[in-house]
């Protein structure tokens, strides 16, 4: 597994780098816009959640083809419905045990799609519960949520 970029928060990135050394820490923005654009990336916001689902769809929007996981504390069916909308290429959280972190972290580093078949089955149940309500957001709430035209769940 080589080169999996980690954006997050200092003393996250020293943890997990024992645990995964092929992961790269991006300190900074400089670091991630220097960096090519077909290294996959791993994605934790500030507190976990939504600033990570911000810069994922940002940096989808950048290049949709870069492959793009998201970290989260603790995935609710709510955070894996957006990461899915927005068209990442995997989730993970940190309650995932060694063996499920360096399987979606192989799958990433090929550039392959990173999603546990538990995941994938909560993403589609929220869809069905409250993903068409959801989509009811005005356009321009929902860009910034995903790109305009995807929705993989609905395709």
């Amino acid at each position: 597994m080589d080169g999996i970029g980690l954006w997050a928060p200092p003393l996250l990135c020293a943890a997990l780098r024992t645990l995964f050394p092929n992961l790269r820490p991006l300190c900074g923005v400089e670091e991630l816009d220097a960096c090519s654009d077909t290294l996959p990336l791993l994605l934790a916001g500030e507190g976990i959640c939504p600033s990570g689902w911000l810069l994922a769809a940002f940096l989808r929007e950048r290049n949709p083809y870069r492959p793009v996981a998201l970290l989260e504390g603790r995935c609710t069916p709510l955070s894996i419905w957006i990461a899915w909308e927005i068209g990442l290429s995997g989730i993970l959280d940190l309650t995932r045990t060694p063996e499920e972190w360096a399987e979606t972290l192989s799958h990433l580093a090929r550039g392959r799609v990173a999603w546990p078949s538990d995941l994938v089955d909560q993403a589609i149940a929220f869809d069905r519960a409250w993903g068409r309500r959801l989509s009811r957001l005005s356009p321009r709430d929902w860009r910034r949520w995903r790109p305009a035209g995807v929705s993989p769940l609905l395709a």
